[in-house]
């Protein structure tokens, strides 16, 4: 919804699911230059591989939000 396109870009669905799985998304600000850093650091979290890496509960995330 921030940039209008799907963080995972293919050609196909089982190509669109690989790459959920095992690449890298395309950063937000390819296609919103104007979006603010701090976003995109918060959108590279939500959407990090590892579980680990991302937030552990919507609390967290939310006050990251509130910045």
């Amino acid at each position: 919804m921030l940039t209008g396109r799907h963080p995972f870009l293919a050609d196909s669905l089982v190509k669109q699911y690989r790459n959920i799985v095992k690449e890298r998304h395309v950063p937000v600000r390819k296609y919103r230059s104007d979006a603010p850093r701090v976003l995109e650091m918060i959108v590279n979290r939500c959407l990090a591989k590892r579980p680990t890496n991302r937030y552990e509960t919507a609390m967290h995330l939310s006050a990251n939000l509130d910045v």
